[in-house]
């Protein structure tokens, strides 16, 4: 039997990488936190969970009708916000009528 040279065991060592993920790991969080100003702090919400949310039937039917409310008020709002600026127009083009014939 021969025994290893010490050579060879030099030859092992050195392509050995020792991986300190905990020093270096902390660096880059360090520095990425600080040129991002991220902090994860802010958005841990230990309370929230949202895998059990759960809606009843007639919870969903009183959003949808919530919502429908709220879509037509909008489309009310537009055709009047509508309507007033044809009024105006037309007002401004009898103005501008009345200038010239006068």
């Amino acid at each position: 039997l021969r025994r290893p040279r010490p050579q060879d065991e030099d030859e092992y060592d050195a392509d050995f990488v020792v991986d300190d993920e905990e020093e270096d790991g902390q660096d880059w969080r360090k520095f990425l936190r600080r040129t991002t100003g991220y902090d994860p702090s802010r958005y841990r919400d230990e309370n929230f969970d949202d895998r059990t949310m759960e809606a009843s039937w007639r919870q969903v039917v009183a959003e949808e009708k919530r919502s429908e409310r709220m879509g037509r008020l909008e489309d009310d709002m537009a055709e009047q916000e509508e309507e007033r600026r044809r009024n105006e127009k037309i007002r401004k083009m009898k103005a501008l009528k009345k200038q010239r014939i006068d």
